[in-house]
């Protein structure tokens, strides 16, 4: 899905070997996911040592069972936003008028 700031994490370019051989690159993983990946690391640690998590996510209508789904949820909730920060803080300042 192609939304701003979803640009490749870690792009490889294609390359021409001395004997003409094409090997192609990839895009590899979205910045979003990369993103997403480390707010993951965090979430699921706090989740493994805090059993109060589990609890407040079934009172708030979760399922016990689905937490990894929940985890995966904030993970992404968090990538956007550290997207839309990102995006914010790249848009060049006007400048002031003379």
């Amino acid at each position: 899905m192609n939304r701003p700031g979803d640009v490749p994490a870690f792009p490889v370019a294609d390359v021409v070997h001395p004997n003409n051989q094409i090997q192609y690159g990839t895009n590899g993983m979205t910045l979003r996911d990369y993103f997403a990946a480390k707010a993951m690391q965090g979430i699921v640690q706090h989740v493994m040592f805090d059993q109060g998590v589990e609890d407040r996510h079934v009172q708030n209508g979760g399922n016990a069972g689905d937490l990894d789904k929940f985890a995966a949820f904030l993970a992404y909730d968090m990538a956007e936003a550290m997207l839309a920060e990102k995006l914010s803080r790249e848009k060049p300042m006007a400048l002031p008028k003379p």
